[in-house]
């Protein structure tokens, strides 16, 4: 098994070389979406802006003006658990 203390510094400069690219990847994304063209050709690869209306429905507070308990909510509400592993810079600059 390798050692858990570089394990744990791989995936931190891992997380933290992400982060850049998904900031990078993030501004380039303002800068196609500000141009207001819905297609973009590259030389290399196609972008398509697509612009959407999302809606998100408080189905549990519906449920509660109509007058279901909190019971008969939470029999008819799916959970499941989920792992995370988080990681943090152990000082302010990380090489």
């Amino acid at each position: 098994m390798k050692d858990i203390n570089s394990i744990a510094d791989q995936l931190g400069y891992l997380n933290a070389q992400i982060a850049d690219l998904q900031d990078e990847a993030k501004s380039l994304k303002g800068d196609l979406i500000e141009s207001g063209y819905d297609q973009i050709e590259g030389d290399h690869y196609n972008v398509s802006v697509v612009r959407s209306e999302r809606a998100n429905v408080n189905w549990q507070k519906i449920a509660r003006d109509l007058g279901a308990s909190d019971r008969k909510i939470a029999a008819n509400t799916k959970k499941s658990e989920t792992v995370s592993v988080c990681v943090y810079g152990r000082s302010a600059k990380v090489a």
